[in-house]
């Protein structure tokens, strides 16, 4: 009988090996995937496990919380789940799901403005240590739609 995890890296195991080739220009390996992540309008950053040292932010991360690279690499990525409990809750689903989809948690811009955030992770190995790749999805406007609504029910 195989496990889920068994199961689940045939699929991806599967669908990998029916997707085409890269262009070559791609296959160059770092520099290819760099410029493809860079190009992404999805914010997204890398972190240490370990320590939650930022290793790597996109330009969209960037300009979704209104930093320049420079203030964010090597820094611990908790400033980005500023509130203690959803920085447990996504610790918590990473070790009991393997990965994270889709938990909102609210955040802070630079200029100290309101963010939610939808956020998705996964683990994984650059370099020979545990890495958690994490995307970052805007929910802002939707939260505050909610929250009017809620807000003329209430009244």
């Amino acid at each position: 009988m195989t496990s889920p995890d068994e199961r689940r890296l045939t699929r991806t195991e599967r669908s990998s090996k029916q997707r085409p080739a890269l262009p070559g220009q791609l296959q160059a390996g770092a520099e290819g995937f760099r410029r493809i992540v860079e190009s992404l309008p999805i914010p997204l950053a890398l972190f240490l496990r370990t320590d939650g040292k930022i290793l790597y932010t996109n330009q969209a991360l960037e300009n979704l919380f209104g930093m320049d690279a420079t203030r964010l690499w090597n820094r611990n990525c908790e400033f980005l789940f500023p509130r203690l409990r959803d920085r447990r809750r996504l610790r918590e689903l990473l070790n009991q799901e393997g990965h994270v989809s889709g938990a909102e948690v609210k955040s802070r811009r630079r200029d100290g403005s309101e963010l939610w955030l939808s956020v998705w992770q996964r683990r994984l190995i650059c370099e020979d240590a545990e890495c958690i790749l994490t995307v970052f999805v805007d929910v802002t406007e939707r939260k505050a739609r909610e929250e009017q609504k809620d807000e003329k029910l209430a009244t």
